[in-house]
């Protein structure tokens, strides 16, 4: 349906032919006849850079701002922490695996990195391989405005040109990111390999990790 619309309410500049815009449907009675709207945004000229990348935000109603109570909640955790800073109550009840050699393999324009792996020979024809995943459960506790904003939002959002993060940054780029050198908190999967790659034994248990180096995929 074409969507008949009144002059533009402060939506900056008046909207030209052309234009992508967003547009407030009115109460539509029947789909028999067009439905009237207001525009309440005027995102631009539909080839003008960043507006196809604007009109998927707004149709996917993707968000570019966390909540204050979630930005609060997530400086708070983040507050007083020193990059790779652990406590022993972080510590307590995790294997320590920051002797083992561990690494990340990422894009090159990654931003956080949230997995990590270590591998050693275990013997005549066997390897141990370490899988970790950051823990970010330690951090975001169930009901919290952190949780309540990550189930809202589902996922981290990767568009071309941005990612729209599931978690603030204080969290996501820095406590629950496997940097090199800095100590991290993981969940991690430990598995006894045959030479032929079969699974001979696999443990599970949390674990803290300082990963040695960032390899990008082209350098593994």
């Amino acid at each position: 349906h074409d969507i008949y619309v009144t002059p533009p309410r402060d939506a900056g500049r008046p909207a030209l032919v052309g234009d992508k815009v967003v547009v407030q449907l009115r109460h539509w009675e029947s789909r028999h006849t067009n439905p009237e709207g207001e525009i309440i945004e005027v995102l631009g000229q539909a080839d003008q850079e960043g507006v196809d990348m604007l009109s998927v935000l707004r149709q996917y109603n993707l968000p570019l701002h966390f909540p204050k109570n979630t930005l609060r909640e997530a400086e708070l955790i983040a507050r007083g922490r020193l990059p790779g800073d652990t406590s022993p109550a972080d510590l307590a009840g995790r294997v320590d695996c920051r002797a083992r050699p561990v690494i990340t393999i990422d894009p090159d324009d990654a931003k956080d990195f949230d997995d990590a792996i270590g591998l050693e020979r275990a013997g005549d024809g066997r390897w141990k391989v370490w899988v970790h995943i950051a823990d970010v459960s330690h951090y975001v506790k169930p009901g919290g405005a952190l949780d309540e904003e990550a189930r809202r939002r589902g996922n981290s959002t990767y568009l071309v040109d941005r990612v729209i993060p599931m978690l603030p940054e204080a969290l996501s780029n820095e406590l629950c990111s496997l940097k090199p050198g800095a100590d991290r908190l993981t969940k991690c999967v430990e598995f006894v390999l045959s030479d032929d790659g079969r699974v001979l034994n696999a443990i599970f248990y949390p674990a803290v990790i300082r990963s040695a180096r960032r390899f990008t995929y082209k350098e593994a």
